[in-house]
């Protein structure tokens, strides 16, 4: 509340008193109770400014809710009900992570000068310095007197929540090595032929039996003669992605998933194919409210973002229903799809993996597994805390009566004729592009 200056004019004050007092000069006395009650009166009128002040409503606006790591994010801070004589000036601080989000323009505290029309705005632009959900505020309004004796402030707590999604070329500098390379990059697959889309492929004369719709008016006013437009074909296939978000799935599993699911889906769209997401919850398919559990096949660059945000954003819990998501995907995709499921197979009755697949496989949906198993992602104190012999032998055990009821797992979806690939951390990625390929060509 009191500043340096106040500060110093109180000790200059007193000296100046004390030393009248001892010499006796009343003058000097007199004179070093000046400054006291100039200061007490500019207290008094600041009272007025901070019952004022409690009236200010500021307001928080960002301009995206998500960025890509490097990229920048523009804040405004909307100050009403600023319109009074008294408080002309004041400033507005906004706390913000320093280690994950850097200030690149604006400068913070912000000054702020009132108009008659007692609405401002000010702003600054951040950059998202590493992935990750973070806080903006609180706010922090102040103000001091004209002679800068006092400062006053108040908290408002107002906060927002900015995502800062990863690059997907830092992520294949970590997570694609020299040996995933040969699943990389697949070929392109899309080729031109006659059929129905939106890209135009040639012009020919009408013949009877074609579609109205489709005759070029133009080209036939010009030629005087009727002639119909054809259309390329789309040839992509439509690959729909799902994901197990189950609790067991938690920890470095979900991460290798998130990235693998980014290059799955850049590689596809590259190829010209439709690719869309479903993450299976408890109860089917529902839509939380951060992100949503069905993302429609689509290639297109905002899809691809779509897509992004939400991998990011997953997060594991419950047992989630595989079979209602099949019957989900049967209502939403008329057209024949391929099904990659990734899973880590746990929990193999409660998710109904068997009769999701065996749903799937009727459909005609040929579903493939990419199977991440949970003890090729612990490290080797997670998988033996203790070095206790006995407890070694019992974890041995454990160990081998999961691998074992993994197998009949495996082997009863491999009768439906299904696909399954086991990964570690090493093979994950190429493992998930080799899944790919295989879908591709069947």
């Amino acid at each position: 509340m009191f500043t340096k200056r106040v500060i110093s004019v109180y000790v200059g004050s007193f000296s100046l008193m004390v030393l009248g007092a001892v010499f006796q000069l009343p003058l000097l006395i007199l004179v070093s109770t000046v400054p006291l009650f100039i200061s007490f009166l500019s207290l008094l009128f600041s009272l007025e400014q901070i019952m004022f002040s409690s009236n200010i409503k500021v307001e928080r606006v960002l301009s995206e809710r998500f960025i890509v790591e490097g990229g920048f994010l523009t804040v405004k801070l909307e100050v009403s009900n600023c319109k009074n004589k008294l408080l002309k000036k004041f400033f507005l601080n906004d706390e913000f992570p320093s280690d994950s989000l850097t200030l690149v323009e604006g400068k913070l505290p912000v000054k702020v000068e009132t108009n008659d029309l007692g609405e401002v705005k000010a702003e600054y632009v951040l950059k998202g310095r590493r992935e990750g959900t973070f806080t903006i505020g609180p706010i922090y309004f102040s103000f001091q007197d004209k002679l800068g004796f006092f400062r006053f402030s108040r908290e408002i707590k107002n906060f927002s929540f900015v995502t800062v999604l990863p690059r997907v070329s830092e992520l294949k500098k970590v997570f694609v090595g020299e040996r995933e390379k040969r699943y990389f990059w697949i070929g392109p697959y899309t080729l031109k032929s006659k059929g129905l889309s939106t890209d135009y492929y040639s012009s020919r004369e009408f013949q009877p039996g074609d579609d109205l719709r489709f005759i070029d008016w133009k080209a036939t006013a010009r030629l005087g003669k009727p002639i119909i437009k054809e259309f390329e074909a789309r040839t992509g296939r439509v690959l729909v992605i799902i994901i197990d978000t189950g609790e067991s799935m938690a920890g470095e599993k979900l991460n290798y998933l998130k990235k693998a699911v980014l290059f799955l889906a850049s590689q596809a769209i590259r190829n010209g194919d439709l690719i869309g997401i479903i993450i299976p919850t408890v109860s089917g398919v529902l839509l939380p409210r951060e992100t949503s559990t069905y993302i429609k096949p689509g290639s297109t660059l905002n899809h691809f973002y779509a897509i992004l945000k939400t991998s990011f954003l997953l997060q594991c819990f419950g047992k989630p229903d595989f079979l209602k998501a099949i019957e989900f995907l049967g209502k939403k995709i008329k057209t024949p799809a391929k099904v990659l499921l990734i899973s880590d197979l746990e929990d193999f009755a409660e998710k109904k993996v068997y009769e999701a697949l065996k749903k799937a496989v009727s459909m005609g949906y040929n579903p493939v597994v990419v199977s991440p198993s949970t003890y090729l992602f612990k490290k080797p104190g997670q998988v033996f805390p203790d070095v206790d012999n006995f407890c070694v032998v019992s974890t041995l055990h454990v160990i081998e009566e999961e691998r074992e009821r993994r197998k009949r797992n495996i082997s009863k979806l491999k009768s439906l004729g299904v696909d399954v690939y086991e990964v570690g951390p090493g093979d994950f990625l190429p493992m998930m592009f080799k899944a790919y390929h295989v879908m591709k060509v069947k």
